[in-house]
């Protein structure tokens, strides 16, 4: 089932987006690992757990058949709840979900997120202080080539990838391993190193050397 939700956007840089019309079309627990950086299911059109879409007091994660069916310019991940840290990605792409992510790499979104707007928008805090560079937006497979690498590829090409978020550094280089925010995200600290982009947990988060995983549940829409 494919839930049209709407949704209050507690975000002052949401940029006038309307605050209705939004169709949920997954659910991501945190701590599993069905949307990692490496997960088959940011690409594939087969629905996960598509009979828990309409409640969204769910936890579990959840893929529905809008993901390959709902043509859109925007998605929006609410972070910390259904309606609570929410942040729109405005691709303008004219596609599906899983085309986007199955085709369309290092998309910078209208937004151009820095992690302190993100971390803003999502409600989060994290010392920036010693963060020299950072990158943002959709489907980076590989900040030393963002457009043209595929996170999708197994085994895995790239030592870094950011499904929606952002990952950054201290040090002004492409091979970025001391920041990172978001779903499908990946630092060195997630369990798998630098070398070797692995099946870590869906919301991983590093801030410096202070690292780990979101465990609740973010939602995910498209407009």
């Amino acid at each position: 089932m494919i839930r049209k939700t709407k949704v209050n956007i507690h975000n002052p840089d949401s940029r006038g987006l309307p605050m209705g019309g939004w169709t949920l079309v997954a659910r991501i627990f945190g701590g599993s690992s069905d949307f990692s950086p490496i997960s088959s299911n940011w690409a594939s059109e087969i629905p996960l757990n598509p009979e828990t879409s309409a409640d969204i007091s769910q936890t579990t994660s959840m893929k529905n058949e809008g993901w390959s069916q709902i043509k859109s310019d925007v998605l929006m991940l609410c972070l910390t709840g259904h309606d609570t840290g929410c942040a729109p990605f405005t691709h303008k792409r004219s596609m599906s979900l899983a085309h986007l992510f199955k085709t369309q790499f290092g998309v910078v979104p209208d937004e151009q997120y820095s992690f302190a707007t993100l971390l803003k928008a999502f409600g989060k805090s994290c010392d920036l202080s010693v963060l020299r560079q950072g990158w943002c937006g959709l489907n980076l497979g590989d900040t030393c080539d963002p457009t043209n690498n595929d996170p999708n590829k197994k085994p895995v090409s790239t030592t870094h990838i950011a499904r929606i978020g952002c990952i950054g550094d201290i040090q002004a280089t492409c091979f970025p391993d001391d920041y990172a925010l978001g779903v499908g995200v990946s630092s060195c600290k997630d369990g798998y190193g630098c070398e070797n982009v692995g099946d870590s947990k869906n919301m991983h988060y590093r801030c410096d050397y202070v690292h780990g995983t979101l465990m609740h549940t973010a939602f995910l829409y498209v407009l």
